[in-house]
């Protein structure tokens, strides 16, 4: 895929450009929970890490192509349950069972979009809602080999000082890290632009040359390759999963999450995964926690209609001297900047 190639060899200079807040966030989140130091902080840390890179999984299905996949924590729980079962069971090492749980979910992601790439939008998110379900439905059913409604326990920790509290923090926020900057560059590429063009106006792109249903698709794998990544990095971290780790309500959550922060901005769905998750762990049980949750996520929704980080492409020109109309003009129905070169790809 000459778009992916494009991306990785675009390097840190156009990530530095564009994606500042997003990396920086990153980075401050993660050195100011290790500066906490308390393996209860870390651990719940890392939890946080995870919802992030589902939901930046998602960000990039919805926010460059349009694709609305219900089916992200059903590929996160496919990649969390092959690992497990194929490290737990079968003996085989922590890369092998990592490789399984990215190219799965995945191949199923390319496969899943090329059989309905042709349809609407609509339809390939009906078509994601009801993998989710049948994936729930067979670990559920499972027997020994998922553990039914059980679960299965046991998972090989990962190796070394990484199975720490501090090394299981750092290497998520790494993975998040890298993943923000696959994004950053897949965003900004010729590749992006053909994802950008098919999510304004598809029947425009297919008249553009565009191939629609082989772009989908590679965009749907890559998203679910990553939310494979996260399910392998959730089992290994908690020696454990079960049909309620990740179950299919967890899609809708970080759909929340991503609509909160911004779905056009990268650094939207980083804000509104940290942002929501955190108010989750803080905010007292019971009904109350989950009143307190729904108020805050219309609050966000009402003054934040186009998610949190509009706020700022918003605020950026005027600070530079130009008008706030004029600050409209040059930004979408999600506050950020209109793509003026849309780049075509055969």
């Amino acid at each position: 895929m000459t778009g992916m190639a494009a991306c990785l060899r675009s390097g840190w200079s156009r990530l530095g450009r564009c994606q500042v807040p997003a990396v920086t966030a990153v980075v401050v989140l993660a050195v100011t929970l290790t500066l906490g130091g308390d393996s209860s902080v870390l651990s719940m840390s890392v939890q946080v890490a995870v919802t992030t890179l589902i939901a930046v999984s998602f960000g990039m299905a919805y926010g460059l192509g349009g694709v609305l996949s219900a089916a992200q924590a059903a590929f996160a729980a496919c990649g969390a349950y092959l690992s497990a079962i194929v490290t737990a069971q079968a003996g085989w090492p922590l890369p092998m069972g990592l490789a399984v749980a990215v190219l799965l979910p995945a191949a199923v992601g390319y496969v899943l979009v090329r059989l309905v790439g042709g349809l609407s939008h609509m339809v390939i998110g009906l078509a994601t809602l009801t993998l989710g379900q049948i994936f729930t439905t067979a670990i559920s059913h499972g027997g020994h080999l998922t553990g039914g409604y059980v679960g299965l326990s046991g998972i090989p920790p990962l190796p070394g000082w990484l199975s720490t509290p501090l090394g299981s923090h750092v290497l998520a926020w790494l993975s998040v890290l890298v993943v923000v900057w696959l994004y950053a560059n897949l965003s900004t590429s010729t590749q992006g632009s053909a994802f950008r063009a098919i999510a304004f106006d598809e029947t425009l792109a297919r008249t553009l040359g565009v191939p629609v249903a082989r772009n989908l698709g590679a965009l749907l794998a890559l998203s679910g390759g990553m939310a494979g990544y996260a399910g392998w990095l959730f089992a290994h971290t908690n020696s454990f999963v079960s049909p309620e780790s990740l179950p299919v309500q967890y899609s809708i959550t970080v759909f929340l999450m991503v609509i909160v922060g911004g779905r056009r901005s990268i650094a939207g769905p980083l804000i509104g995964a940290v942002g929501l998750s955190l108010l989750s762990y803080y905010l007292p049980g019971g009904q109350i926690q989950g009143i307190v949750y729904g108020l805050a996520l219309v609050a966000a929704m009402l003054l934040f209609p186009y998610g949190v980080t509009s706020v700022v492409h918003r605020i950026g020109p005027v600070r530079r001297g130009v008008s706030a109309s004029e600050a409209s003009d040059h930004a979408d129905a999600s506050g950020q900047p209109h793509d003026r070169s849309v780049e075509v790809i055969r």
